[in-house]
Parts: structure tokens; sequence; C-alpha cells
């Protein structure tokens, strides 16, 4: 709706004014509107004139809507009638007529290693964008770009090779492959010659010997279906493509060829480099033993998904640990002539995730916080807690988990940091999904033999708590809209509108009234929870029926 204000705003000052400006359009307190804009200083600073008597004029304008204004500022209420129409109606949003071709590039763990803790953030926020975006109208694919190239296969691979047992490693093959570079990396502290070693196994692999390219291929096999095992438990929407770095390999190495042709790239102590705008350091596309890098296969990425998959938005999920190095390759790669003019590159760089406790989390020293652990300890405490409730079913427990530990991720912007305490997490009575799970549930209840008998044709308001629920109902398209890339709107979105529901319920008898008043109560219990159902599903988080 804020984008209807403002175009509609837009119009306006072009008409009465002659001007072109932008024009900002914000959500509220309900006491001043559901919208305010202050595009009548804008306005006074270019043609000299009163804000307030510009605010007037535009108001006079803005005939679709309740209008007041005040010193200049224009307050915008939604009308009661719209708020009607918008209760009778069963789709919630208006779907985008966007042409973009996007893919969302997420979760992208490293083969041959359990999915860490970590490998969440970026596989639950990643599957929450791509929910939203796919609700509103986008054409939108997704990538899981797996680390399944570099040196440190070349450690794996050899000491799988001198040390592995084939038949072992294929009963357990993660587990038995972490042990294995684990112990790679202590023989190595005492026995410098074996980084070389790594280098000639993955030369080797680079130069697809039969032997190492069977080992490598079969780590890659077991880690997929490991992967899917794991997304399967989180409900992750499936992959449309499932590339790992090795797959831009060639792709890569015909970049560095054109890019020296060109004079772009340089060699440097026998390396290929590429200087940026943004950094002095160099970034290194090919190292002195001509192996690729991790930032060239990505640049390759770049390529691939424009030249062959027809994209133009490209968006990454990544942890911040990599953010720089992931800016630096995008201007790389425009400098290297690789990204299209129109062509956007989106980058959404997650915190960290921390235990309680700040353990840090790494797989070189065997120190290494598995998704499944946490998933298995939320499932087991939320059994715990849910059990005492009466509530036995064990996939509404499994959902109950699942969701806390989604919610718990998505409720902050993308950018903070997150601390798992699980406990917190299945609050009843918290910001937490379990409370907006229960929300859900007792709207169910109440329409549990009364949702096929609401008469929608006959919706009227007979107190304020009434709009204002409609209100607070009606703002899920803006909502929705602005949580494309940071659902942590939206989910501050349900739990207001929980919360505002549940106050709403707490005050005023929903069944117990004459019939005028108990249809539109029933159509506003409706809303809620159709709402709440689908911003949960876009978040990733299932609904329960009884709590």
């Amino acid at each position: 709706m804020q984008d209807i204000i403002r175009q509609d705003l837009k119009n306006i000052v072009h008409k009465k004014f002659g001007l072109d400006l932008n024009i900002e359009v914000l959500q509220t307190e309900k006491k001043f509107g559901d919208y305010k804009s202050n595009i009548a200083f804008k306005i006074a600073q270019c043609i000299k004139e009163k804000p307030q008597d510009i605010a007037e004029i535009i108001k006079n304008e803005l005939r679709d809507y309740q209008v007041n204004t005040v010193n200049g500022f224009i307050n915008i209420w939604i009308k009661k009638e719209d708020l009607i129409k918008y209760l009778k109606k069963e789709t919630l949003i208006e779907k985008t007529k966007s042409k973009d071709k996007i893919i969302i590039d997420y979760s992208s763990p490293n083969i041959a290693k359990p999915m860490n803790v970590s490998h969440l953030l970026s596989t639950i926020i990643g599957d929450s964008i791509l929910r939203i975006h796919k609700y509103i109208g986008f054409d939108i694919e997704s990538d899981n770009h797996i680390g399944d190239w570099g040196t440190q296969f070349g450690k794996l691979i050899y000491a799988i090779d001198k040390w592995g047992d084939y038949t072992e490693i294929q009963k357990d093959p993660i587990e038995k492959l972490l042990k294995l570079y684990i112990e790679f990396h202590k023989k190595e502290e005492n026995n410098k010659e074996l980084k070389d070693e790594a280098k000639k196994y993955f030369k080797l692999l680079s130069e697809k010997d039969p032997k190492i390219l069977k080992i490598w291929n079969d780590c890659v096999n077991w880690s997929i279906q490991d992967f899917k095992r794991i997304y399967k438990i989180l409900d992750i929407h499936e992959f449309t493509y499932i590339l790992g770095e090795s797959f831009y390999n060639e792709l890569a190495l015909d970049i560095v060829k054109k890019s020296l042709k060109d004079g772009i790239a340089k060699i440097e102590e026998r390396a290929v480099v590429v200087y940026t705008k943004q950094n002095q350091k160099p970034l290194v596309l090919q190292k002195s033993d001509k192996t690729t890098v991790y930032a060239l296969r990505d640049i390759a990425t770049i390529k691939y998904r424009q030249d062959v998959l027809g994209k133009n938005v490209l968006i990454y999920e990544i942890g911040s640990d990599q953010k720089q190095m992931i800016e630096q390759m995008f201007e790389a790669s425009k400098i290297l002539g690789i990204t299209k003019k129109n062509t956007k590159l989106i980058l959404i760089s997650h915190g960290i995730l921390k235990l309680e406790g700040n353990k840090k989390l790494s797989t070189r020293k065997g120190i290494i916080i598995r998704a499944e652990d946490i998933i298995n300890t939320s499932i087991e405490r939320s059994k715990d807690i849910m059990n005492k409730n009466g509530i036995t079913n064990d996939k509404s427990i499994k959902d109950i988990a699942i969701g806390a530990i989604k919610f718990n991720i998505l409720k902050k912007h993308y950018s903070s940091d997150i601390i798992f305490n699980i406990d917190q997490m299945l609050q009843t009575n918290g910001n937490t999904s379990v409370y907006i799970q229960y929300v859900y549930v007792r709207c169910a209840s109440i329409l549990k033999n009364e949702k096929n008998i609401i008469n929608f044709s006959n919706i009227s308001f007979s107190n304020d708590d009434e709009i204002n629920l409609a209100r607070y109902i009606y703002k899920f398209q803006d909502a929705i809209y602005e949580s494309k890339l940071s659902p942590n709107i939206l989910t501050e979105y349900l739990l207001n509108l929980s919360k505002t529901f549940n106050s709403f319920y707490e005050k005023h008898s929903i069944l117990k009234t004459q019939t005028e008043v108990r249809n539109t109560r029933l159509a506003l219990t409706y809303k809620t929870m159709q709402i709440i159902k689908t911003g949960l599903d876009l978040l990733g988080i299932n609904t329960i029926e009884k709590m």
C-alpha cells in the first residue's frame, strides 16, 4: 500500500507543482494515521511556500483516503470501506509485475563435513527470502553453491588415500571424512611436507586423475545426500540447482585467459591478479601452480548465471566473514567486464551464530557444533515442555522445535549476531514462533464450527477496536513487500498482529454476541488466522492444530 500511496503523491506533486521528487511514505502510530509523509516540506524548499498550505492542496487531491494535515505533515488513513473490502478478499496481496529473473545463492556448505550450525543461518534466511519472493510473484530460482573445490580437498583426498579404509568410510562417510580431515591438520603441525603433498593431490584432481577423481566424486555424492537429509528435517525448499565450485572451473580458466589477453589482469610472482578500486591489495584469480581460487570461480558463476541461466538479479546470502571478499569479487567482476550493466548483485551478509558460552566453531581442530545436534536438542526440549501441556503428537513437537530455531534466526535483522538459547526460543508468552502458533490455534478453535457460515458480504464495524485490528490486518501487504530481503520485518509484523488479536480477544466476546457483530468479528478472526498461516509458511514454519 505504501507504494500505491507514494505513486499517488508523486502524480499529485507533478500535476500541481510540476516537480519530480523522491517521496517518503512511512507507517505511523495509529492515533496519527496509517501512513504519513513530509513531502510538503520538500516542495516548500522548491517553491518557497508554507508547508501547511502545500499540505492542504495535496490533501484535497487525495480523495481515495481519509486525510488530515498537521503543521505541514500529511496523515493518511485507509478508509473503512477499503478495510472491509480487504476482509472480504481471499487473496492477501497484489502480485508483482516485475520482469526480473532472480537467482538466490544460499546455504553453500562444504562437502565432506557435517553441516555446521553456522550454516543454519544462510540456509534458513535464504529459504525465507526465496519463499517471500515466490509468494509475491517474482521469477526466482535457487542455487546451492557447495564448496567442493580447492586445496583443502587435496588434504582430504591425501588422508583418504594414505590412511583411510574405504570400506569403513562408506558405512558412515561424513563422520569418517571429518576425522580424516582433522587428523591431517594435526599431523601437518609437525610435518610441513604434508602441505606440499596436499597441493600435489589437488593438482592431480585438477588434471582429472582417474583414481583421485573417483575419490572426490564419492565425497561429493555422500555429502549431497547428507545435506538433503538435513534440508528435509528443516523443510527447506528443494534447490533449483546444486552446482558446486568445481562446475565453474573450466569457465574460470577461460576468464583468466581473456583477462590476460585484454590486459586487465596481470601476472605477479607467477600468480594472476586483478587490481580493484575497492582494495589496493590485488585480488588473486589464479595461483602460481595454475589452480583457480574461490573468487575467480565465483566470478565465473556470475557469468554462467547471466549468460546461461538468463538471470539479471543475483542475490548472495553469505556470512559476514566472507563479506569483504565477496564485495571485492563483485568489483573485480565489473572490472573484468563480466557483470552486465543491467545485472544487480545483492549481498545479504548475516551475522555470527553463537551458543551460550560463546564457543568458537572450528572444523580443523575438531570443535564443530553440528546443525543436526542443535535440531535434535531443540526437538527433545520441545518434547519435554509440550508433553507437560498435553501435546504428545511427534509432528507437532517437531514443528514447534523447528519453528523456534527458524524464528530465533529470522526475528533479528540478518546482519545481527544470533544467540541460541533453546528455553527462551520455546517460550509460549515471549517474542517467539510458539506464541504465534498458539494464537493460530486460538483462531482455529474459534472458527472450528463457524468458518463456513461467515457472511463476508455483511461486514460492518461496531467499535474502534475492530477497526484497529482491521487496520493491522490490512498492513500485511506492506509487511510482505518490505520483507523481500529482510524477513525480520515479517516476524515483527506477525508478532504484533498476534498480540493485537489476543488483546482484542481478551477484551471482546466473539461467539457470544449479536449476529451482525459476531459475523464481523469472525471475519476478523478468519483473516488473522489466514495471515498467520501464510506468514509463518513464508518463514518456513508450520502451524499446528492443537496447543
